[in-house]
């Protein structure tokens, strides 16, 4: 595996996919199995009551469920069938003391002003306003996650980038290369063609499923997302644009295609 984790709003999910699709990597994005993975986590407090005890308390539950969901994403990652090609996982949820599974790691570092502003940003036109609600107590909970995130990074020695508010993100997408690319150095990547779109195709029932299920349980209506294109092609980065019901029609007649194709 390679693991790309660090804050909220540091680039990650882009950042990830760039790199995995240059590559005919398969992508592993963690938030892509929060629905699949409640019943297998022990239960949770809600959200709302985690955050109305305070930050240090946020904080800790946190970290308590960063430890409860990696060895379920250990384990995903083991049943998708990617044989010997690396995985690139991404996510928040991955910390640096249990990176011992993964053939490389970063963190994407960032300050609590563009993680506010990325958060708010997600928000624009979403029918949600309990999330909008949590907005303050998100980012109190985020400032220590930040500042236990460095301290373990300072401890294990596991590289991490820096992305400043204004980034220019040529340049990060650059460091991250240069700490991942060795790692790559003569393994196997996915054939293109069936391995090839049968990755991207775990990756979009994944993202569908999620989707639909967050859709249900905050009772807003579905609307268009992105999924990746199924061509097989090597290289290939582009998206195809539709709802989780558009998207199952058009991979029941495999016609999971970006329009450019």
């Amino acid at each position: 595996m390679i693991w790309i984790g660090g804050l909220q709003g540091a680039g990650k999910s882009t950042l990830a996919r760039e790199f995995a699709y240059a590559r005919d990597l398969p992508l592993h994005r963690i938030d892509a199995f929060t629905y699949a993975h409640v019943d297998r986590m022990p239960a949770a407090e809600p959200l709302d009551a985690v955050l109305a005890r305070g930050a240090e308390y946020a904080a800790d539950q946190w970290a308590a469920h960063c430890r409860d969901r990696v060895p379920l994403v250990v384990a995903d990652v083991a049943a998708r069938g990617a044989g010997d090609v690396p995985v690139v996982v991404e996510g928040p949820q991955l910390q640096p003391a249990a990176s011992a599974p993964t053939g490389a790691s970063v963190w994407l570092l960032t300050g609590s002003a563009r993680t506010r502003r990325v958060r708010e940003a997600r928000l624009e036109g979403v029918d949600d306003p309990d999330a909008r609600a949590r907005i303050d107590g998100l980012a109190a909970r985020e400032l220590l996650v930040a500042e236990r995130l460095r301290r373990d990074l300072a401890a294990t020695g596991r590289p991490s980038v820096d992305v400043a508010d204004d980034p220019d993100w040529s340049q990060i997408r650059a460091q991250l290369e240069s700490v991942l690319e060795p790692a790559l150095d003569g393994v196997t990547r996915l054939a293109p063609g069936a391995d090839l779109a049968g990755q991207r195709r775990y990756e979009n029932r994944a993202t569908a499923y999620q989707l639909r299920s967050h859709w249900t349980a905050i009772g807003a209506a579905p609307s268009a997302f992105e999924f990746a294109c199924e061509c097989g092609r090597s290289g290939c980065d582009q998206m195809w644009e539709g709802t989780p019901d558009e998207y199952d029609a058009a991979a029941e007649s495999d016609a999971v295609r970006a329009a450019a194709h």
